[in-house]
């Protein structure tokens, strides 16, 4: 059973209080720095409770039969953890997104997930400003430039004035939007529930996406990933955008047709992207090249305005501060 809800709602809306729980396992594979903050704070804030931490999945087996709650992230895991959790009641995942744990064949039906939600607003958002910034400043070719200890000029485009379409409207797209406006950017919402929300100049229905994305110079991805949204963003899509615009995906690598997006990036018929690395993704072999963050296949040609990067917000005190806040009062 998943519980879409915020952490600071679980012990009013059906999901077990950490109080309740005899045993609780945090596995987290983060800096050590990082992850001991988990578990000091919740030692401290419920000492009547056995709390644990590892920081692999191969850690886990002397916990995890005992465990009646998991705190981690979904990608952390692995099969053999819940196939072993005999007595779990309670899995809190750290990150908003499910779709990755919810599908596993070994978790148990009478597991209640519950996520974590209205905490990404700020980080993510910023984490978009970063990626429109570096694909406009063109940000990868002066760090290949630096590398190659040569002195280049060339264009670079400004914010300002251009149009943003955030697809997928939450509270990170709320948080979003006035901070594009503050850049002089018109803010263009696609949804599948039009609303009107500040900072959105208009709202467009999914289905709509097709005859409204050329006229973006950057597209925004934040949509969750379902049956619905899965390769969403694909040939028809590409070939309805502008060529000097730009592809930010901040949301999970399914949403986007890769050999589509490899293949428009190649054919320049987008200007750059900033994609997430996902394990199936096509762009999974990641190296720094001595120049920016490519694929290793090649299948996305040397020089495009492309960078692939992980999310870093799990590990920003933020995040993992307004964390242990919600879990506290759990």
């Amino acid at each position: 059973m998943q519980e879409d809800i915020s952490l600071s709602q679980a012990g009013n809306r059906g999901a077990p209080e950490i109080s309740r729980m005899a045993n609780v396992l945090i596995l987290l594979t983060l800096p050590e720095p990082v992850r001991s903050q988990y578990r000091d704070r919740l030692r401290r804030r419920f000492p009547e409770i056995t709390i644990e931490l590892v920081d692999h999945h191969s850690k886990t087996g002397p916990y995890i039969a005992a465990a009646d709650a998991l705190v981690t992230f979904a990608p952390m895991l692995s099969s053999h953890v819940l196939e072993s959790a005999k007595r779990l009641k309670w899995i809190q995942a750290l990150g908003t997104g499910v779709d990755n744990l919810i599908d596993q064949a070994a978790l148990r039906k009478d597991v209640i997930v519950t996520n974590v939600r209205g905490i990404h607003g700020a980080p993510v958002s910023e984490a978009a400003l970063a990626a429109m910034l570096a694909l406009a400043r063109g940000l990868p070719r002066a760090i290949r430039a630096q590398d190659e200890r040569q002195w280049r000029r060339f264009p670079a485009q400004l914010l300002h004035d251009k149009t943003v379409g955030i697809f997928g409207i939450g509270q990170i797209a709320e948080a979003l939007a006035p901070k594009c406006k503050a850049f002089g950017m018109r803010v263009v919402g696609v949804t599948s529930a039009p609303r009107n929300i500040a900072g959105f100049d208009r709202m467009h229905r999914r289905e709509e996406l097709t005859q409204v994305v050329g006229d973006f110079d950057v597209l925004v991805l934040l949509t969750p990933l379902t049956a619905a949204t899965r390769n969403s963003i694909d040939t028809q899509i590409f070939a309805a955008m502008k060529p000097t615009s730009y592809l930010i995906n901040l949301a999970r690598g399914g949403v986007v047709d890769e050999p589509a997006l490899i293949e428009a990036l190649n054919d320049k018929r987008l200007a750059g992207a900033r994609l997430t690395y996902s394990a199936r993704s096509h762009c999974r072999s990641i190296i720094h090249s001595g120049r920016c963050l490519m694929s290793s296949s090649p299948r996305i040609r040397a020089g495009s305005a492309t960078f692939i990067s992980t999310m870093l917000c799990r590990q920003s005190k933020p995040i993992w501060s307004a964390f242990l806040t919600a879990i506290s009062t759990a």
